[in-house]
């Protein structure tokens, strides 16, 4: 089983590979095409993150000790950045996923894509 600084590290390698802004949209892109299909029952007001600009689902489960992460949002670069975290996290066990240090993905989640958001509104 793999672990979340191997998952980690293959990540950042990826995105150190990309060139600008425009490198990191198709890379989302690529990445919410690979988001499992999330059932239209797990759309629900129980699922619905609050806060978010687009509607963003997350329904989260353990089996079997592991952590299952399913997402969904009505925007690809949303659904992108939920299919990074599903990557990461999903498969592993709840402790890994407490203690995993996250702070990598900020420029990604939000400060370089936020500002294109806010100037393309």
């Amino acid at each position: 089983m793999d672990c979340f600084e191997e998952r980690r590290q293959v990540l950042l390698q990826e995105l150190a590979a990309l060139s600008g802004e425009g490198a990191l949209y198709g890379f989302l892109m690529r990445q919410e095409e690979q988001l499992p299909p999330f059932a239209e029952e797990w759309k629900t007001e129980a699922c619905l993150l609050r806060g978010c600009q687009y509607r963003v689902w997350l329904r989260l489960e353990l089996a079997g000790g592991l952590v299952r992460i399913d997402a969904d949002s009505d925007s690809l670069i949303s659904r992108g950045l939920m299919a990074l975290w599903v990557r990461l996290f999903s498969g592993l066990r709840p402790g890994e996923v407490l203690a995993a240090e996250t702070d990598f993905l900020h420029p990604v989640s939000y400060t370089h894509l936020r500002a294109h958001e806010t100037s393309a509104h």
